[in-house]
């Protein structure tokens, strides 16, 4: 069984996912955190539910859904899975086709999700605001993973935009 401190953390985790503007993420955190309530004890769920209604998370005030793929692009990236974009780059007239193998996932400072995906039109990575993305498609084709870690191309692009190695320590 779920603690009280668990319940409430995982309550808190609804709460920060539903400020999120990706609408598939919502979705599938609201479905399993609703399989975890049901195994709470009476008195856990009630307290869980009393915490829910006395708890706000600041950011996204507007409710704002901008995105529907991010659930997708995570079990594409899990399962190695070449997809197919429709990408709309912003002041844009047109949309462009790229074919990605999904690397990782961030989350911005202006709240929107981010790809880090192997682009094979540009043979190389590139960065894909979810929000931005018209359409997507699994192919049926796998990649193999990239070897690089995720530090390795965060110091990448540090190096790269800020000209300058960062110390670790």
């Amino acid at each position: 069984m779920f603690t009280e401190k668990e319940a409430n953390a995982l309550i808190f985790g609804e709460k920060m996912i539903a400020k999120t503007k990706d609408q598939s993420l919502i979705y599938e955190f609201i479905k399993a955190t609703d399989k975890i309530k049901a195994v709470l004890r009476t008195s856990e769920r009630e307290k869980a539910d009393f915490l829910a209604n006395r708890t706000i998370i600041g950011k996204n005030w507007k409710e704002e859904r901008t995105s529907n793929h991010l659930s997708d692009i995570q079990k594409a990236l899990t399962n190695f899975q070449v997809i197919q974009i429709e990408y709309k780059k912003e002041g844009a007239t047109e949309n462009s086709s790229r074919k990605l193998e999904p690397f990782a996932i961030y989350h911005n400072t202006s709240e929107n999700w981010v790809l880090i995906a192997w682009c094979r039109l540009r043979k190389e990575f590139r960065s894909f605001r979810i929000d931005r993305i018209q359409k997507l498609l699994y192919l049926p084709e796998k990649f193999i993973p990239h070897k690089m870690t995720l530090d390795e191309y965060v110091e990448i692009q540090r190096e790269k935009h800020f000209n300058k190695a960062v110390t670790k320590g």
